[in-house]
């Protein structure tokens, strides 16, 4: 029987334990965040100068946000600890913040949208080649994990949200998602609502 603390598995001990960088049969903090620690957020950082197989979801040979995006069922289907799925969704919610000021919201919105028509590995968090309305798609239902009119991306659907999308409402333009358009298509009206 396993603790709260340890990963539970069915798995023979040659195959890796998602999540268990360390390979010690725990998924812990230690496994999941930080830099320069061979954690999986380091591991996916390093943009594949560094691998580990535990960190490698997919099995493709390369650790890159579809492993990240992954992890999370990964986590849940190993019996991880909640301490472990917390520190999981801060390197989710790191992972969301693209413009560097340390919190995941509306303002990596706009900075997605600063970067359409690029390609920077930071912004594209969809991994198509091309930053665009997909990538602020993956922001919110991936990275927060959020409904599409969450636009302060709190993850939770309230009157803010409400006012968002009515401030937004006819305005003429390039609207953006955090402007109220759930949709994605550039336009907020009554589709959004």
């Amino acid at each position: 029987m396993c603790s709260v603390f340890q990963v539970c598995s069915r798995r023979p001990a040659s195959v890796p334990v998602f999540g268990d960088l360390d390979a010690d049969g725990m998924v812990d903090r230690d496994d999941l965040e930080g830099s320069n620690n061979h954690s999986f957020e380091d591991t996916l950082y390093s943009q594949n100068e560094k691998f580990n197989a535990a960190a490698d979801v997919n099995g493709d040979g390369r650790v890159t946000n579809t492993d990240l995006f992954s992890l999370g069922v990964e986590l849940a289907s190993e019996g991880a600890s909640q301490a472990a799925f917390d520190s999981y969704d801060g390197v989710l919610l790191r992972r969301g913040d693209i413009d560097q000021d340390g919190i995941t919201n509306g303002n990596d919105v706009a900075a997605l949208h600063a970067s359409f028509g690029g390609s920077g590995w930071l912004q594209d968090l969809n991994e198509d080649g091309m930053v665009d309305s997909m990538d602020v798609e993956s922001l919110i239902t991936q990275v927060v994990r959020t409904e599409q009119s969450d636009f302060d991306l709190d993850r939770d659907i309230d009157g803010a949200d409400f006012l968002t999308w009515q401030r937004g409402l006819g305005v003429v333009g390039e609207i953006r998602y955090d402007q109220g358009d759930a949709n994605l298509n550039g336009v907020v009206n009554e589709n959004d609502l």
